[in-house]
């Protein structure tokens, strides 16, 4: 949240974050030759919470909310370890939706909220165990950069009587993974 509008009130100062867990997603592909895949997946809405402060006004801490939803594109390389064992190698790229809300110092300071989308990419790695022909278990993780995101302006009146304050981020995840495949 680094780069969030706040004028004159002095350098940023880290908050907490938090996100809301587990988050779950579908997907459907195909396997290309012995040792490809390429999917589509969806993951379903999940939202997630940041605070951000100033080094002038300490006490009067922004609160940034999102709920955001991704679909991607997917492709994976499976490197056989053992005969039931395999790594993997994963990227992709796709699109999510971001919904911002927040608020400054108390729930009736609020921003305007807004509606971001941007290009999504991911990559990862993990490790798969198959379960006879038909069937597998993914273990793994995997780096999301969601792009940026913000508020609208200030809905409350700040020191400067002015609309001139504005909540902004950028969205990375960082996931661990654990998944089902089942195979026709």
């Amino acid at each position: 949240m680094n780069t969030s509008l706040r004028p004159g009130v002095g350098h940023y100062v880290n908050g907490r974050e938090t996100a809301s867990y587990p988050a779950g997603s579908f997907s459907i592909g195909e396997k290309i030759g012995s040792y490809w895949r390429v999917e589509a997946e969806y993951i379903l809405p999940r939202g997630s919470e940041y605070t951000s402060g100033s080094s002038i006004f300490t006490t009067s801490l922004n609160h940034i909310k999102n709920k955001k939803q991704r679909v991607t594109l997917n492709l994976n390389r499976d490197i056989p370890l053992t005969k039931l064992d395999s790594f993997y190698l994963m990227a992709g790229v796709g699109a999510s939706i971001a919904r911002t809300t927040g608020w400054q110092g108390n729930l009736t300071r609020r921003f305007a909220s807004s509606q971001s989308t941007n290009v999504t990419y991911q990559v990862g790695a993990g490790i798969t165990r198959h379960l006879g022909q038909h069937h597998a278990i993914d273990f793994g993780y995997r780096f999301i950069d969601l792009g940026g995101v913000q508020s609208g302006l200030n809905s409350f009146t700040n020191v400067r009587k002015l609309q001139d304050e504005q909540l902004r981020g950028h969205l990375y995840l960082h996931e661990v993974l654990f998944g089902y495949r089942f195979t026709l």
